[in-house]
């Protein structure tokens, strides 16, 4: 089990936008922009959602991703549920360093925050 608070400054970039294809869940996605790491055509980020409803018990989980901005195509690194909203309290940690890449499929919000996420590296 983990047990760390939060990362850094959270803003929210979505809410109510799932994996599934416009379906509203409610749930509200967070970025903290001091955490987005960029390495040539690939970008790495930490997301953090609050779910409207518990899920499995947690009512957060973190998830750290890979994205590739010239295919669009991500990978989960590692996920954390929590029992509190904004990443607070214990955790529960799931390593996914073994994930295959995906392409995300367009108005799910895994596409919305690749384009989002490749969108501002730029900027940074």
């Amino acid at each position: 089990m983990l047990s760390f608070n939060s990362y850094g400054e959270w803003s929210k970039v979505f809410e109510g936008q799932s994996e599934v294809l416009d379906w509203d869940n409610g749930d509200i996605t967070y970025l903290d922009y001091k955490l987005i790491y960029v390495n040539d055509e690939n970008v790495y980020w930490w997301e953090l959602k609050n779910f409207r409803k518990p899920t499995n018990g947690y009512k957060s989980e973190m998830v750290y991703l890979q994205g590739n901005c010239v295919s669009f195509r991500v990978k989960i690194l590692s996920t954390n549920y929590f029992l509190e909203p904004m990443g607070k309290g214990n955790a529960n940690s799931s390593n996914s360093s073994n994930s295959e890449w995906n392409y995300p499929l367009p108005g799910t919000h895994r596409k919305r925050m690749i384009d989002y996420v490749c969108g501002v590296r730029d900027l940074l």
